[in-house]
């Protein structure tokens, strides 16, 4: 539903449905604030008090219902509410100051008709986050993921007005991933934003934070995060090159390292070791030392995963994970298959019931991209036997699984670009990407259920004091 300032009624009502979402995207030709409304049973309304401009939400038990009130001006407070809040409807990133960005990042989440509230996907509105990594320390899911900045750089319209074309190209292929930051929550709910962990402002290695993987051993919290070595499009360009004429073909993975932060609390502050782990100088490595994957076996001993482009490898670490304890190994398949076919990057390891499973992220040029695929072994050495998707494609370039398992429920994390943008089309960010999280389930064989994509997301755990 969009309204203008004054109140007046200027388009129906529009339900959200994930993967077939009506949003606004590219450069605004108006200011807008607004966001939606999760799963209410009943009718609610919606007043922002100090334009007194109210909203009507029909219900919609079993999705989202997006609105917004346009024509707000810069510097101009906004306070959403609901009126005669009788439904048990809580709204959060309700209240601030309107900046002339589109602000898209309220939401109003109610109880539907059995007294459920659900996440809502993505469950963070109020800013780009991506490569999700999960912990579960004492009573809190403990959520890392990267900030992307680019969208909120190049969407600003004193840069991007009438120059959409320009600011989508300079977006399409780049990054700028400044930090890794932390949410929290104790009902998969109700999200409280913590802070940074790792800014790359303040590692000497660091070009951007990509993805990072959390874990916990020796009474500390290690963070795991890599970076491009070099600036992708040039580093990429000139490898195709020398690949060309060399007889080969384009180069598809950048040049990379990973290392690793350490804190006394999954809170921070993390203090970075101060040089990678591995990288694509490493003896043995491959170029693609991204995405790394942490995984501590039966025996005490962690051993890092990563990759992209198509290879991943994976390498022992010491006792106190701050340097490499071995020799990098190769990924191997049943009878020299691959066990990762098309390969793109976020290689996951978890373990259930003795059964390891190897997750990862993949897509074909040309065909709708990013699906998440496993294999599994009954060994970390594997050999590896692939299975299947496990979550179809999503609707921006990448995607990037976690799983974790919290108060007795397993849960699938990733990110889609459910969030406005630019990312429709040929000229489409990579940087306008949410996670979101679905229920995980398992057959009883041990295969993983594929999950489907929700708006809804899933429901709040009831048994938080």
């Amino acid at each position: 539903m969009r309204i203008d300032r004054k109140g007046l009624l200027t388009t129906g009502l529009k339900n959200v449905v994930m993967l077939g979402v009506v949003m606004i995207s590219g450069c605004a030709d108006r200011d807008f604030v607004g966001g939606v409304v999760v799963g209410n049973d009943k009718a609610i309304t919606i007043l922002e008090t100090y334009s007194q401009t109210f909203i009507d939400i029909e219900p919609n038990p079993q999705g989202v219902t997006e609105f917004q009130i346009d024509d707000i001006v810069e510097g101009d407070a906004f306070d959403f509410t609901v009126v005669d809040n009788e439904h048990g409807c809580s709204v959060v990133d309700n209240a601030g100051e309107y900046d002339g960005f589109p602000n898209f990042g309220v939401k109003v989440q109610c109880e539907d008709e059995n007294g459920q509230r659900w996440s809502g996907n993505p469950i963070l509105r109020n800013q780009y986050t991506a490569d999700p990594t999960l912990l579960v320390v004492g009573d809190y899911l403990y959520l890392y993921a990267g900030r992307d900045e680019t969208s909120f750089i190049h969407m600003q319209k004193k840069q991007c007005k009438n120059q959409c074309l320009t600011e989508a190209l300079q977006t399409a292929a780049n990054f700028e991933i400044t930090g890794i930051h932390i949410y929290r929550t104790q009902n998969m709910v109700d999200w409280e934003y913590v802070g940074p962990a790792v800014e790359a402002k303040d590692v000497s290695w660091m070009r951007q934070t990509w993805a990072s993987h959390i874990v916990a051993k020796n009474g500390k919290y290690y963070l795991f995060t890599c970076s491009p070595a070099k600036d992708i499009i040039t580093d990429v360009g000139v490898k195709s090159i020398i690949s060309l004429l060399s007889g080969g073909g384009i180069a598809i993975g950048p040049s990379a390292l990973t290392g690793v932060a350490v804190s006394d609390s999954p809170t921070g502050p993390f203090i970075d070791s101060g040089a990678p782990l591995v990288s694509y100088l490493t003896p043995g490595a491959i170029d693609e030392v991204m995405d790394p994957a942490a995984f501590t076996d039966d025996d005490g001993t962690t051993y890092l995963f990563y990759g992209g482009g198509g290879h991943a490898q994976y390498v022992a670490l010491s006792d106190d994970l701050l340097s490499i304890n071995g020799p990098i190994m190769e990924i191997k398949g049943i009878n020299g298959s691959d066990p990762m076919p098309e390969l793109t990057e976020a290689t996951y390891i978890h373990k259930r019931n003795g059964v390891y499973y190897l997750s990862y992220s993949k897509s074909k040029i040309g065909e709708a991209p990013s699906p998440l695929a496993y294999a599994t072994a009954d060994n970390i050495h594997g050999p590896w036997t692939y299975q299947e998707d496990m979550l179809g494609a999503v609707d921006i370039l990448t995607n990037h699984g976690a799983i974790t398992t919290y108060k007795g429920k397993d849960y699938l994390f990733y990110h889609t670009g459910q969030l406005p943008g630019i990312h429709n089309g040929a000229l489409s960010s990579n940087a306008t990407r949410a996670v979101s999280v679905q229920v995980l389930e398992y057959d009883d064989d041990g295969q993983i259920v594929f999950t489907k994509q929700t708006a809804l997301g899933v429901p709040e755990l009831n048994n938080v004091e």
